[in-house]
């Protein structure tokens, strides 16, 4: 209770995990989520005729089910992140950290 945390934005997860049950009848988790980033990665770049490092590079990065994200120059990813806590039991969004 009252502890803060980081993690994919909920609004951005929950549904991907909804949409995943449905379609495949079991849980997602996280790697599932990964994956689909990975995809949809894969299908913007090929679909913008621009699967190199500079189309992984662009500026405006990606919005995925785990959230925006981006590559940087260093190789390294980036995430935007939501800060949850708990009150009353329950998980609240009470602010975004911003990587992009």
């Amino acid at each position: 209770e009252g502890a803060w945390f980081a993690a994919p934005p909920p609004e951005r997860l929950l549904p991907f995990f909804d949409v995943f049950q449905t379609r495949f009848g079991a849980e997602a988790g996280v790697v599932a989520a990964l994956g689909h980033d990975a995809a949809l990665v894969a299908a913007t770049l090929g679909g913008s005729r621009t699967l190199d490092r500079a189309g992984l590079l662009r500026a405006e990065g990606f919005e995925g089910a785990l959230g925006r994200f981006r590559f940087l120059e260093s190789g390294r990813c980036q995430r935007d992140l939501a800060v949850l806590t708990v009150e009353g039991g329950e998980i609240v969004a009470i602010g975004e950290v911003s990587g992009t």
